[in-house]
């Protein structure tokens, strides 16, 4: 049994040799004896076989969008506290948890969501509770070429930037080429309950300002069977501590009162 193990490349040490990534490690092995069986993948037959909530969701299911941001910031910049330390703030849409609903959602409600990663180091693993999803895009603006060491974006606002074949521009002046390069994700996808959020990269834009370009995911997930309360969170343990989780209420009912 293998898994992909994911090293942002931004955790490397410079002086390390290439790691192309996601690469293999090995968990378990197991053998096995007797006569052979034909046992076809389900996804031959994705209509007949997978149950209603488990198939392939659709872009005509989608009836909602969200934006989720997920942040590491020193907590003061001016003592160059590194994003690891315990002087570091870990949001998700710029709170720290604090047992408040940060997401809500309609129960039997299909949803897309773009969780997003304003941090320039560090992949976080977004973590749902209950509700499993479908990745359907994911934009990784630290990605390396097949050499392991060549960027995959050239971040520029000069469109005479020479890139090489593989390469794309992301321009920081314009938000409509922060997004990915290369093949979508196949037809049918396989359902998670983490995934690295890639990290944003930063860039500068032609008069001088300093931004972060995000890096993110798109997922699609059915809210159904289940109305109450659950979380998201970081699954690093010491940014979901520090404040990187939200409560997200799944609702059978629209609230009857509003605020003015």
């Amino acid at each position: 049994m293998q898994v992909n193990n994911v090293v942002d490349p931004s955790d490397l040490k410079p002086a390390a040799p290439p790691r192309r990534g996601p690469f293999k490690i090995s968990l378990a092995t197991v053998k096995v004896a007797g006569t052979p069986v034909n046992m076809p993948f389900p996804d031959a037959s994705p209509a007949k076989t997978f149950p209603t909530d488990l198939r392939d969701i659709t872009d005509d299911e989608i009836k909602g969008t969200q934006i989720i941001d997920f942040g590491t910031v020193p907590q003061s910049f001016a003592n160059g506290a590194p994003p690891r330390s315990p002087a570091a703030i870990h949001t998700i849409n710029g709170k720290q948890f604090s047992g408040e609903v940060g997401v809500s959602v309609l129960l039997n409600k299909v949803e897309e969501w773009k969780v997003t990663n304003n941090t320039v180091n560090i992949s976080h693993p977004f973590h749902i509770h209950i509700n499993p999803f479908q990745v359907t895009e994911v934009f990784a603006p630290n990605s390396t070429l097949a050499d392991g060491t060549t960027p995959m974006y050239v971040v520029s606002t000069d469109p005479k930037v020479s890139i090489q074949t593989g390469q794309c521009r992301v321009n920081p002046d314009k938000p409509d080429t922060w997004k990915p390069c290369g093949a979508a994700p196949a037809a049918h996808r396989v359902w998670w309950d983490v995934f690295p959020i890639p990290s944003g990269i930063a860039g500068t834009k032609s008069d001088g300002t300093k931004i972060i370009i995000n890096g993110y995911f798109k997922l699609r997930s059915r809210f159904v069977d289940y109305p109450g309360w659950f979380v998201i969170h970081c699954h690093i343990l010491a940014h979901e501590d520090r404040g990187m989780m939200t409560v997200v209420e799944v609702t059978p009912l629209l609230s009857p009162y509003s605020h003015h």
